[in-house]
């Protein structure tokens, strides 16, 4: 038997470079681990609905919170939507999700 998973947290990486806004494009130095990671257990970025960031620093902005599912999940609940909603303290966002 094959498990439905879902994993949601501050991954603390970006993959892409419209996922960073306010400094160095340069992506930090664990996301192609991170992109590997991903790839090996072919997990779906189940994107977002809301701010395009989750964490901010003065001028720099990143989307580092995103929920991962795997396909099964999406077989079984394909209208799972991820909500970034309003910040509840400096610099953090909070995630909602519906399915």
């Amino acid at each position: 038997m094959r498990l439905s998973w879902l994993i949601a947290d501050d991954f603390n990486a970006i993959q892409s470079e419209e996922e960073k806004r306010g400094s160095s494009k340069k992506y930090s130095s664990n996301c192609p681990l991170f992109q590997q990671f991903c790839q090996s257990y072919s997990l779906e970025d189940l994107g977002f609905q809301g701010s395009n960031f989750t964490w901010n620093r003065g001028l720099v902005f990143e989307r580092l919170d995103r929920a991962l599912c795997n396909s099964h999940w999406d077989l079984l609940l394909p209208k799972t939507t991820v909500y970034h909603l309003q910040r509840i303290m400096p610099g953090t966002l909070i995630d909602l999700f519906d399915s």
